[in-house]
């Protein structure tokens, strides 16, 4: 099969990425499906089932990304590098209109005052 895909104009390392790819999105969907099935057996409340079902899907979905993008994108470290420091920029330069913001938020709902 890999002759033919070569025949065919794919490069062996387009043949890996894409090896890759569908190994990841089998385990992943297969992790799901076992995760789901131990939950719904031991989870009878369906508010419940729905939120594990929401929490495992967003799990599952973020580590694809994260698994499939690392493969396909060799700066993927760079840009969580990247993604990291801006984000604790953001923070440290948000923290006042944030504190006040949450403030806000608890004289409006506890009503303390």
């Amino acid at each position: 099969m890999a002759d033919w895909l070569q025949a065919h104009g794919l490069s062996p390392e387009l043949e890996n990425k894409l090896l890759v790819t569908a190994i990841t999105v089998g385990v992943l969907w297969a992790l799901n499906r076992i995760v789901l099935g131990i939950a719904y057996r031991n989870v009878t409340d369906p508010w419940s089932r729905y939120r594990w079902r929401k929490a495992v899907t967003y799990v599952t979905l973020t580590l694809g990304i994260v698994l499939v993008g690392r493969a396909w994108f060799i700066g993927m470290q760079t840009l969580a590098t990247f993604f990291g420091l801006l984000s604790a920029g953001l923070a440290i330069a948000l923290k006042d209109p944030v504190a006040n913001l949450a403030a806000w938020a608890f004289m409006v709902w506890a009503r303390p005052f």
